[in-house]
């Protein structure tokens, strides 16, 4: 994945590499992961009943240990878009989805962010 991925702008990955490499976010170190989500995330809120929004959303639940590329505001925006995506897959915030919500948002505010610039 790193040899396809390898000078690609995260605007530049198709949907379909998403969708056939959707459950990679948990195996990719910091930076790789810092690179690439927002490409996964575009394809989980595009199609948030889908399978690859599931696994986007295990990928947030889980992420590597060290989110430290991450800034306050893009932490808040992926929380949203979780929230985003469970609420639109066709599921609603059931019981299963509000405990998926909880991990993502311990996972994504209990650490501490990187400053913002400026």
């Amino acid at each position: 994945m790193r040899k396809e991925l390898a000078g690609v702008a995260w605007p530049d990955i198709e949907a379909e590499f998403v969708r056939n490499q959707a459950d990679v976010l948990p195996l990719l170190g910091p930076a790789e992961y810092l690179a690439v989500l927002p490409a996964w995330l575009r394809a989980a809120v595009n199609e948030p009943g889908s399978d690859t929004a599931d696994a986007v959303l295990a990928g947030l639940e889980y992420p590597p240990e060290r989110l430290d590329g991450f800034t306050a505001e893009q932490r808040e925006v992926v929380v949203e878009a979780a929230r985003f995506i469970l609420a639109n897959n066709g599921r609603g915030l059931d019981t299963v989805n509000e405990e998926v919500l909880e991990g993502i948002e311990r996972a994504w505010t209990s650490r501490k962010p990187q400053s913002s610039p400026g």
